[in-house]
């Protein structure tokens, strides 16, 4: 452009704006009421907190900023119509927040003050809602009836001061805590957290005591005094999982235990033979401490009957083995012969089948008279010894 025309040009701008038939465009602020109902702020638990704008159009900004004003928090654009939510950078520790909208083609508002509501503290437990479970054996439990999905209930001792356990809720319904270790206290404090909202206060409840098992009847116990083999103690009527003990007359030594597999009757095989006139025996029931020890008399051990004399044939053989037969036997019945004063063995034999049984001596019979003979039964005792005559060998008559 040439000076005259430059001269021209700008006499002319002159002119227009002298007119005012030029105007320079100014941006209008966005405007909404102050105090108004636009917004809500979510301070949240866990999770992070926002400001949800309501009715917001396309394009609208809304900004959040600290209580002061200076500090940006969080920034949220609306794609379309509609609520829009901005979620906050860092969790929210003021009691205000400032916010501002921009909407398109507008300059930024001015910023409102809003209230930050406190976080949500859940209500607490009824401790009709608590069963403690103080198991024996295992782990103890609390259970807490009536939660929803996302709950989490924590259990604290008596003081409220030690976590002993903790679960989240999977569904709607009751929850199970498995304690970390055995409860030794009369109460436990339970608390619950809803999702988004703080622990509750935490409630009291009672820790009963660990349940005792039902003492044994006498009635039910059997104790079996056997010769030769291992005594047993019998008990009639237990559920499967009870275990039995046995004891000696002062229930201080273990002689003896078994637990049933099945519900029924047990036999307790004792490490020993007994030597006492009774036992003490007691019943331990699943989940259930020891109850209380029953006396069980001792019977003594069973004593043979004793032979008749008038059954028992001595053979006085010559050359020969001498021999005894014993009739009317049974099976695993012994018989031992003596010599005339019962001090001296001379013989044995076992029976291996219902009968009569033949005794082989270890030597010929010298004494004239008489030998003494013993029965012993399958778990008794050894008879009292019987007489026998014994004959004299025979001689042989010549003939005429």
């Amino acid at each position: 452009m040439n000076q005259k025309s430059s001269k021209l040009y700008t006499k002319l701008i002159t002119s227009a704006l002298v007119a005012g038939s030029i105007v320079m465009p100014a941006f209008q602020p966005t405007a909404f009421a102050e105090g108004s109902t636009y917004f809500a702020v979510n301070n949240n638990v866990g999770t992070a907190d926002s400001v949800t704008f309501f009715s917001a159009k396309a394009k609208d900004v809304v900004k959040v900023y600290s209580a002061d004003g200076n500090t940006l928090l969080g920034t949220g654009k609306a794609s379309k119509a509609g609520d829009l939510t901005v979620k906050l950078k860092n969790q929210l520790t003021e009691s205000s927040i400032q916010v501002s909208l921009t909407n398109y083609n507008k300059r930024e508002s001015e910023k409102v003050d809003v209230d930050v509501p406190e976080e949500a503290t859940t209500e607490a437990l009824s401790s009709d809602n608590i069963v403690v479970n103080n198991n024996v054996g295992t782990a103890d439990t609390v259970v807490i009836s009536g939660v929803k999905a996302k709950d989490v209930v924590k259990v604290y001792n008596a003081a409220g001061e030690i976590l002993l356990g903790s679960a989240k809720a999977s569904k709607d319904g009751a929850v199970t805590i498995k304690l970390r270790s055995q409860l030794a206290e009369d109460t436990v404090q339970v608390s619950l957290s809803t999702y988004n909202s703080l622990e509750s206060d935490k409630t009291d409840a009672e820790v009963p005591e660990e349940m005792a098992s039902d003492e044994l009847s006498a009635d039910s116990i059997t104790v079996s005094n056997n010769v030769g083999n291992s005594d047993t103690v019998f008990i009639t009527g237990l559920k499967a999982k009870d275990v039995v003990k046995v004891y000696n007359a002062t229930g201080e030594t273990l002689l003896g235990t078994g637990k049933v597999s099945k519900d029924g009757d047990l036999t307790v095989k004792l490490k020993a033979q007994l030597a006492e006139e009774s036992v003490q025996a007691s019943l331990t029931s699943y989940n259930k401490i020891e109850s209380e020890k029953v006396d069980a008399e001792v019977p003594e051990e069973t004593t043979t009957e004793a032979l008749t004399p008038e059954t028992i044939i001595v053979n006085n053989n010559v050359d020969m083995a001498d021999t005894v037969v014993v009739p009317g036997l049974k099976a695993k019945d012994v018989v031992k012969v003596y010599n005339a004063s019962g001090e001296t063995l001379l013989g044995t034999a076992k029976v291996s089948k219902d009968g009569d049984v033949m005794v082989k001596l270890k030597a010929q019979l010298t004494e004239e008279g008489t030998v003494q003979v013993s029965l012993t039964s399958y778990n008794s005792l050894e008879s009292e010894k019987v007489e026998v005559d014994v004959l004299e060998e025979e001689v042989t008559e010549f003939p005429n």
